[in-house]
């Protein structure tokens, strides 16, 4: 499923409070702003495809 931007935000502002972002570092404000821009990037035709990396 694709999630617009707004859509992020809006789970970001729901998932806000500090006591969350610490238990889950991917809501905090800085992940989610290279999120957005991430996928402004790939909305523009700009992603490279690359296989999954395993560890």
């Amino acid at each position: 499923m694709k999630k617009t931007e707004n859509q992020l935000n809006a789970a970001a502002e729901h998932h806000s409070n500090t006591d969350c972002v610490e238990k889950e570092p991917f809501w905090c404000e800085k992940n989610q702003e290279y999120l957005a821009e991430s996928i402004a990037e790939l909305e523009k035709g700009k992603g490279v495809e690359h296989d999954l990396i395993d560890d």
